[in-house]
């Protein structure tokens, strides 16, 4: 026997059910999808935004010492 208990095989009904469901909710998962792709693109900013802010002061220093040096 090849299920676990008589022996019944599910698999292609098992796949049209999970076919069917994805077509039907396919506003729920692209919705689900630009949800995401908009997290990723908002954390990614900020990571490079605070990354910016961090160096910014040390950069701002050197230009600063830089004009006043050849001044």
């Amino acid at each position: 026997m090849n299920g676990i208990l008589f022996g019944n095989n599910n698999k292609a009904i098992i796949a049209k059910l999970a076919s069917r469901n994805l077509k039907a909710d396919k506003s729920r998962n692209l919705f689900i999808m630009i949800t995401i792709a908009f997290a990723t693109c908002l954390i990614m900013a900020t990571i490079l935004y605070f990354l910016e802010v961090k160096e910014l002061p040390a950069t701002a220093l050197k230009g600063c010492i830089r004009e006043y040096k050849y001044s």
